[in-house]
């Protein structure tokens, strides 16, 4: 229990210790068009990440000690982020994202949310294992 605990304070130290670095990086480097690009370019993700994540990580509370095959819970729900993630993705491909960058007033948005589904899948997935 310890050792887990351990594992997990030295994780989420790492964690915010990196995001927090990556900010003070990217406002000093970054002139203000791109770095607003960059803050833009999240924005849909926050907005939509509760629908992403379906509440996935809060059920893993409710459905883990009822399953006798404690992997097979993490497999079907990495699943489910992963689809709907796909989803997500396909929407900003089809023409989400020209409208998002439209109403941002924003085009070089559209060159990034490539990158969109992935860091989403990675994010929740991340809350995920944080729960498990």
């Amino acid at each position: 229990m310890r050792k887990n605990t351990l594992i997990l304070i030295i994780f989420n130290l790492i964690n915010s210790s990196t995001q927090f670095i990556i900010v003070i990086i990217l406002s000093r480097f970054l002139n203000t068009n791109d770095y607003a690009t960059f803050r833009q370019l999240f924005l849909p993700f926050e907005v939509a990440a509760p629908l992403l994540g379906l509440g996935l990580s809060s059920s893993i509370f409710y459905f883990f000690p009822r399953f006798e095959k404690k992997n097979k819970i993490l497999h079907i729900i990495f699943c489910l982020v992963f689809l709907t993630c796909l989803i997500f993705q396909i929407l900003l491909n089809i023409g989400l994202g020209d409208l998002i960058s439209n109403n941002f007033q924003n085009q070089a948005l559209s060159n990034y949310f490539y990158l969109l589904g992935t860091f989403s899948f990675l994010s929740i997935a991340n809350t995920i294992m944080y729960s498990y």
